[in-house]
């Protein structure tokens, strides 16, 4: 008896918890700080689209022949492959959050998502360049699901990361009260929710592409 009013008074306070937590981070969801990172993402696709078409003949081969490798070792899984897709991902993650902390880097938190465009426009463009008509096939095999993911992730993230960056900005300035063990918080839960994640998106990366690509090829 004594056990399952004590299993039901933990149950209640994590329940309380978790709604708490919830609550607390679905505020620092702004709609108009998302929807900013979403056209910075999509601007840098265009960038990149753009870019690679600008370059020059030499630049293009060089791609090419780039593109032709990557194509090949996507195609052969390892271990490294995952450290070193997870590196590529978490890196963005390390970025947007020490920029977020340092204030004065903040604008740098949603041009991420810019960057993050321009390197999946020009990964578009190339791809198609450099098998043509099945290059489309190629893009998408590439593409889905861990870009995609990434970028969605990158946006979320990005856009908290800016709203957290913001009220640090007035603490500093403008001497607004706050909670530092309650924000510390926030930036843990989220920067370790965004660690599980991008293990997720590298996961999905070195088993989903490879078998993709293998279809198409």
């Amino acid at each position: 008896m004594p056990s399952n009013i004590y299993t039901a008074h933990v149950r209640k306070n994590f329940n309380k918890f978790y709604k708490n937590s919830y609550f607390s981070m679905k505020k620092l969801i702004d709609k108009k700080i998302l929807l900013v990172s979403s056209i910075l993402l999509g601007l840098g696709i265009l960038s990149g689209i753009i870019f690679f078409f600008i370059t020059t003949s030499l630049d293009k081969m060089i791609v090419k022949n780039m593109m032709n490798e990557f194509v090949k070792i996507k195609t052969n899984v390892t271990f490294s492959t995952f450290i070193n897709s997870f590196k590529y991902n978490i890196i963005y993650i390390v970025i947007i959050t020490l920029s977020s902390l340092l204030v004065i880097f903040s604008p740098l938190v949603l041009l991420i998502n810019y960057y993050k465009g321009l390197t999946i426009g020009f990964l578009i463009s190339s791809t198609i360049s450099t098998f043509k008509l099945k290059g489309i096939l190629y893009f998408v095999a590439i593409l889905f699901p861990h870009h995609i993911l990434m970028s969605i992730l990158l946006i979320l993230y990005s856009s908290i990361m800016f709203k957290l960056s913001s009220k640090l900005l007035k603490v500093i300035y403008m001497n607004e009260p706050i909670n530092l063990n309650i924000f510390i918080k926030k930036v843990l839960i989220l920067f370790l929710t965004s660690f599980i994640v991008c293990i997720i998106i590298s996961l999905l990366e070195i088993y989903i592409s490879p078998l993709l690509l293998g279809l198409i090829a």
